[in-house]
Formats: structure tokens, sequence, C-alpha cells
């Protein structure tokens, strides 16, 4: 658990150093040095000063009171990308709020079609895509879209698009299978990954994750 904490901790300050301005890389590369510093000093020089029987110098504590210092007046500067995190979390509540809200509706009322169902899977699109925004942090210059795909009517070897979150490219169009991650995770009915994904088309997409949506029929069998 603790080696997770780590882990997920030094990945969020990866992501929130490389969004960060030039000051406030500084400011984050500093208050890092300085807590650094004060579990050096009391994990290290103090007890290694009490064995020796010594005094603590003059350097050493002044070093250790200014990253005391500086740690206690860091949440104070001024920064952005908590400010973008934030922003976030909001439009994604809201997206999530709005979808879940309006699906209860339709359903009360009886009135689920496939217009409005569209709409909703939609909106549930967007929060998924506003929850990989917030965790890329940094997403100017890299687009970022949400798809939901499904298998072909007619066609075996193909997927096709039935929803997006960016709705500024065409729906209803198909994929061949192979050379697909979405089809990999639909096989194993696991999530599948591709770091350096290169699509064979036009786009050249760097990297697919894919998650299968399962279902499970009264008789015991699994789909995706």
């Amino acid at each position: 658990m603790t080696l997770r904490w780590v882990k997920n901790r030094g990945r969020e300050l990866r992501y929130r150093l490389a969004a960060a301005s030039k000051w406030e890389f500084g400011i984050n590369v500093v208050n890092i040095a300085a807590k650094t510093y004060q579990i050096y000093f009391l994990g290290v020089v103090y007890p290694l000063a009490r064995l020796a029987n010594r005094t603590i110098t003059v350097n050493e504590l002044l070093c250790v009171v200014g990253a005391m210092c500086y740690t206690t007046i860091y949440p104070f500067l001024p920064k952005t990308t908590k400010k973008k995190w934030i922003q976030e979390e909001v439009r994604r509540a809201k997206s999530l709020g709005v979808a879940v809200s309006r699906l209860a509706s339709e359903i009360d009322l009886g009135e689920l079609t496939d217009v409005s169902s569209d709409r909703i899977i939609q909106g549930l699109l967007v929060s998924i895509r506003s929850e990989v925004e917030a965790i890329v942090v940094d997403t100017e210059g890299i687009y970022i879209n949400v798809n939901l795909l499904m298998p072909h009517p007619t066609e075996e070897t193909k997927l096709v698009v039935k929803n997006r979150a960016n709705l500024d490219r065409d729906l209803d169009v198909p994929y061949d299978k192979s050379n697909l991650v979405v089809w990999r995770a639909m096989e194993t009915k696991k999530a599948a990954y591709e770091p350096n994904f290169e699509s064979k088309g036009e786009k050249p997409y760097r990297c697919i994750l894919a998650f299968p949506i399962v279902f499970e029929r009264s008789d015991g069998t699994i789909i995706a």
C-alpha cells in the first residue's frame, strides 16, 4: 500500500511539474528540495549529531529553518495548475450529474428514446474525457477524445463508432477489428493499453486505452 501511494504521488508530481509554467516549476522544485532537506535533517543529521555528541552547526540550523519557512509559505504562492484541476473536477461533476439526472428522468417518464439515449451516453463520455484531461493536466497541443465502439451490425470483421465525447468527427464510422486495441479489450474482457499505438489511418494516434463494457446474461454468458 505504501509503495503504491509513493508511485501515485510520484506520477501526480510528474504531471504537475510537466504542466507548470516556469515560475510554478521553479517553486515546486524548491518545495521538493525543502521537504527533502527537512527529512534529511531529521532522519540523518540530527540523529548522527546526537550519537557523535556534537552540536548542530549554524549553517545546518539556518538551512532547516529556511526549509521549514519555505514549505510553510508555499501553499500561499500563486499557482495555475491547481486551479485547472479544480475546474476539471467541477466540469466532470456537472457533466456526470446532468447525464444521470436525464437518464433517471427519461426512465421515470417512459420516454427513453434512441436520441435521448445517445445524448446521455455522450454526456458520460464527456465526463470520462474530463477525467483523462485532469490526469494529463497540460492538454495544449493534444487532441483527446473518448469514443464508444460496438460490433458492426452486418460486418463481422469491423467495429463501428456509435458515439463520441467530441462530436467534431463523424459517427457510425466502421473500423477493421485487426490492429484495434478496442477489439482486444472486447475479446479479453479486460482493459487494454497500447502506449505507442499508431493508427493505420490518416490520424497518427500516439496511445490508446480501451475498457470493455461487459454484460452478463441470465444464462451466465458474459459478453463484451
